[in-house]
């Protein structure tokens, strides 16, 4: 009869110690491996990750892209997506328009491609990598709308990237954002998020739970802003949101 060996309690934590221990010395050994599987993993994370976020959020994605009609003419529209992850907002684009995509992870490129494949009157342009806050590849007054849902929390200059984001618009061009934000001030969520904030970032991708991103975008410079005020049905700390757009 075998004997039974009890695992002390400890040896599960230090177990658990030593998983992410691990992986913090494989990255030193080996950086451009360890950076490779991250972007790897961070992309298939979002692919099923953000299409249950964005299931949440359907009523006012579906009031936000409304907003579209407001630049229908006889041209196809161009449109810029920044952080486009595995493609959540095709379904809520115009018949017809030119989508180009900017996006620091190329591993989402996959993703993107496979989501476009059910939505054959986007037509797909190109895939930029890169970051918000600097877009040389883009001209000055390029697009008629720029996309940018759920990113704003991990841009790393937020005023800056809203700054060239209303460059590459064209005049009276749209810049559509939603967003998970920070709680009213002095509230219970509020402190949560601030005390989160202090690591939530290196665990989740630059992500930010406290940012009043919608004062940055009120302080741009836009022609007109409209924005709107909801609540995710997710943890109450990330329940916070906002969405609308701002005019060039």
């Amino acid at each position: 009869m075998a004997e039974t060996v009890q695992v002390p309690n400890y040896a599960y934590g230090l177990g658990l110690l030593a998983f992410p221990l691990g992986l913090f010395v494989y990255s030193k050994v080996f950086p451009s491996h360890a950076k490779k599987i991250n972007r790897k993993f961070t992309a298939w994370m979002c692919s099923k990750m953000m299409p249950r976020v964005h299931a949440k959020c359907i009523p006012q994605k579906k009031a936000l892209f409304q907003s579209f009609d407001l630049l229908y003419d006889s041209k196809p529209l161009e449109v810029l997506e920044i952080g486009v992850g595995p493609g959540s907002n095709l379904d809520f684009l115009p018949a017809g328009c030119n989508l180009s995509c900017l996006e620091p992870n190329l591993e989402n490129q996959p993703y993107v491609e496979q989501a476009l494949k059910d939505c054959p009157d986007v037509h797909f342009s190109r895939f930029v990598k890169g970051f918000a806050e600097d877009m040389r590849e883009f001209d000055d007054n390029t697009f008629d709308a720029v996309i940018l849902t759920f990113t704003l929390c991990s841009v790393r200059h937020l005023q800056k990237a809203l700054s060239e984001i209303k460059r590459v618009l064209k005049s009276g061009g749209l810049f559509f954002f939603m967003e998970h934000v920070a709680a009213p001030r002095n509230s219970g969520h509020r402190r949560v998020q601030e005390t989160l904030d202090w690591v939530w970032p290196v665990v989740v991708d630059g992500c930010h739970l406290a940012r009043e991103s919608w004062s940055f975008v009120e302080q741009t410079g836009f022609t007109s802003v409209k924005l709107e005020h909801f609540r995710i049905k997710m943890l109450p700390f990330l329940s916070y949101g906002l969405y609308g757009y701002g005019v060039k």
